[in-house]
This record gives structure tokens, C-alpha cells and sequence, in this order.
């Protein structure tokens, strides 16, 4: 059976530096969002900073994505079409490989979130959010994750 992998680190010289290459390890992005203008813009910016970038349209989408890889982080829309953003939340705060990811939401349906007292994301973005400002707040979140 195939099986998808990630991609290796790269390994980069930095010139200057004596000894072996540096490996540099790109963090991935799940990025969930129904709105593909939207999506497409998150992902630019996103892959224009470094990052690699994983997509999803809708729930149902961001579940199958997550059974091949394990983001660093995910990006997440509340408002999704087949499976909204709370059940996709819920459901990755349920397995042992996924509970730990942080999660961001980026929604305009907050109150979806508010009235799911089980679950929590790792923070909470309202749009229309400036990729700037949500670049910001992932990497201060995978900081925070990497202090630990």
C-alpha cells in the first residue's frame, strides 16, 4: 500500500559557518478554508515565508489530508461546507496523533466556537485577518511549541 511521507529537511550550507551543513526543516501548514480567494491568499503568503503548505476546502477534505501527514499547525475556518470547523476540531482533539497540533482558527462564525464549551483551539483569529497578522500569530504559536 502507498503511503505518503513527508518530505525531507533541507540540507543547506550556511556559508560562514564552519562544520557540517545546517538541516533546515520547513514547518507545514494545514491550511483549512472554503473560500478559495481566500485560501489561495493564505497560501502565497504562507509558501512565499517559507512554510509548506497543505489545502483543504472543507472538512471532510482537512480529515483526509490529516490521515497522510501531521501538520505543525492548522489553520482552521469554523464555517466549513460537509463538516464545519468545531466537528473537524473536536475530531482531532479525539486522536492521540493529532491532539497535540496547535490550532488556529480564523473565522467570522465565532460564535460557532463559543457554543462548543468541549473544545478549544490554541487561538483565535476574527476576519478578515492580514496574512501579516496571522503569520504573527503562527509563528508565535510554533515558538511556543518549540519552548517546551
Amino acid at each position: 500500500m502507498w503511503q505518503r511521507h513527508r518530505s525531507p529537511p533541507l540540507r543547506v550550507h550556511i556559508a560562514g559557518r564552519p562544520g557540517a551543513p545546517q538541516i533546515v526543516r520547513m514547518p507545514l501548514v494545514l491550511l483549512v478554508e472554503d473560500n478559495a480567494d481566500t485560501r489561495g491568499m493564505y497560501a502565497t503568503f504562507f509558501g512565499s515565508e517559507g512554510f509548506r503548505v497543505l489545502e483543504a476546502g472543507d472538512g471532510l477534505q482537512a480529515l483526509s489530508q490529516l490521515a497522510g501527514e501531521t501538520p505543525d499547525l492548522m489553520l482552521l475556518d469554523l464555517g466549513l461546507p460537509r463538516l464545519n470547523g468545531v466537528q473537524v476540531l473536536r475530531m482531532i482533539r479525539q486522536q492521540p496523533r493529532l491532539a497535540d497540533m496547535p490550532v488556529v482558527v480564523v473565522s467570522g462564525q465565532l460564535d460557532l466556537l463559543n457554543a462548543a464549551d468541549d473544545i478549544a483551539a490554541d487561538v483565535v483569529c476574527a476576519k478578515p485577518c492580514e496574512p501579516e497578522d496571522l503569520m504573527r500569530v503562527v509563528r508565535a504559536v510554533l515558538d511556543r511549541g518549540h519552548a517546551h
